[in-house]
């Protein structure tokens, strides 16, 4: 295996991972501020990058198998298990700021549909507004109240 070729990979492979986290960001920032063209614009980025961090874990997993960190580690030159670890873990690092964003994102999102849903109710107490459910899609049958508190609180 050649190690050196795999740590370039891998350093790809982060690369476009943070910038999976920007557009991500500002994906959240465009929520935050209703702006949907933003939004739609970041939307067609992100299925870009992911296409490419696919084809990329894709080559990683042609060259290593389901090998894992510490097995990799093994081996690498002893001069350059540390760059690997290091590597590792940054990659870890951002995996977890990615998945804090969509998070973040995703209360956002559940927040505006919320407000929205309350609105409709305001002006036209006689229908009530559909509610949005955890599966994605307007439940027909009103569940409560639309209170702004999120469960994550």
């Amino acid at each position: 295996m050649d190690t050196g070729a795999l740590l370039v990979l891998l350093k790809e492979e982060k690369e476009k991972l943070i910038q999976f986290i920007d557009i991500t960001r500002r994906e959240g920032e465009a929520i935050a501020g209703h702006n949907l063209t933003a939004l739609q614009q970041f939307l067609g980025e992100k299925a870009r990058v992911k296409k490419e961090l696919k084809a990329l874990e894709e080559e990683r997993l042609a060259i290593t198998g389901e090998m894992k960190l510490v097995e990799l580690m093994e081996l690498f030159p002893e001069g350059r298990r540390e760059e690997l670890a290091v590597l590792g873990k940054e990659m870890k690092e951002k995996a977890w700021e990615l998945q804090q964003l969509s998070e973040m994102n995703i209360l956002l999102l559940k927040s505006g549909l919320a407000y929205i849903n309350k609105m409709q109710e305001s002006l036209s107490p006689e229908r009530k507004a559909k509610q949005y459910g955890k599966d994605a899609r307007f439940n027909r049958k009103q569940q409560g109240t639309n209170f702004l508190v999120s469960s994550y609180a």
